[in-house]
């Protein structure tokens, strides 16, 4: 039997926590012989293989369901709900009975499943196994990890990068706006005697077209991120990851408030291991032993 690995289409710029959730993936296949483009399963012809469906799926609707020679593993399944009616037609809802119940990655896509009489469950999201494989391991020097925390903040390079985006930050109010991330983060730090660092799970697609080139950036990521003493994200899956490694680590939501916290597609999969629905601004758990 093949085993394939799920692999993803973008046409600027790619954000490599997909390549995270596909890694989680990873863990539990014996080997992988060929990658799967999330967006075209439609069209794979050949041997029968085996594929893990886990997370977010998916830019064209029309493309689904997959090939019939895929044998799909529906676990950590999130479903567009811009797309779920389009995916959801008699026919499509079909295939997913076939191989229900379905593992769904939060309450929402498990909810619209059973609306349209398909038995599903709450799996959680897959990059909660991730600990399997990256445990939290800081040193005395370790840095303090900002990992796109408000990355959705305006700047001078989003603001300036087209007349069009001025006139929009103009009619906003984001123009106005600009440099509040950094203040809010140096209040967010003050104290923290600890030296930071940066990085980005956005990176350009033509930088890197492969997808091994891409698995490898996401790999670098993960292991930043267990080096780390302290991570303060906006990016769901670095948090979810790092409850389950017994780091600390801190959400700030790309909108600070409440309804951000309890996104079904975000932050319900988090709730489930932390108070992130109390809490307006930010959420933070402390480790557990490490031991």
């Amino acid at each position: 039997m093949k085993y394939g690995l799920l692999s993803y289409e973008f046409k600027r710029h790619f954000n490599v926590g997909d390549y995270v959730q596909s890694i989680a993936a990873r863990q539990f296949l014996p080997q992988v012989d060929r990658f799967l483009n999330r967006e075209k399963l439609h069209g794979y012809r050949g041997e029968k293989i085996r594929l893990i469906m886990n997370g977010w799926f998916m830019f064209h609707p029309e493309n689904w369901p997959p090939s019939p020679d895929i044998e799909p593993l529906f676990v950590a399944f999130h479903i567009n709900p811009k797309h779920a009616d389009a995916m959801l037609s008699p026919r499509k809802a079909d295939y997913l009975r076939r191989f229900a119940p379905i593992g769904c990655r939060d309450e929402q896509s498990r909810a619209v499943l059973e609306t349209h009489g398909i038995p599903a469950w709450n799996s959680g999201c897959l990059t909660l196994t991730l600990h399997r494989s990256y445990r939290w391991s800081p040193t005395p020097d370790s840095p303090v990890l900002l990992a796109d925390a408000l990355f959705k903040a305006p700047t001078l390079r989003s603001s300036f990068k087209s007349p069009n985006a001025f006139v929009k930050s103009l009619k906003s109010g984001r123009l106005f706006r600009i440099g509040r991330r950094r203040a809010l983060l140096n209040r967010l730090l003050a104290g923290v005697g600890q030296r930071k660092e940066e990085c980005t799970c956005d990176y350009p697609s033509n930088a890197f077209p492969a997808p091994e080139a891409r698995f490898k950036l996401a790999e670098q990521l993960l292991e930043r991120l267990a080096r780390a003493r302290l991570v303060i994200t906006s990016r769901c899956r670095a948090s979810r990851w790092g409850r389950r490694s017994s780091l600390w680590t801190a959400i700030w939501p790309r909108k600070a408030s409440a309804r951000a916290l309890r996104s079904s597609c975000r932050f319900s999969t988090s709730s489930r291991c932390g108070r992130t629905e109390a809490m307006s601004r930010a959420s933070t758990r402390r480790p557990r032993s490490a031991s």
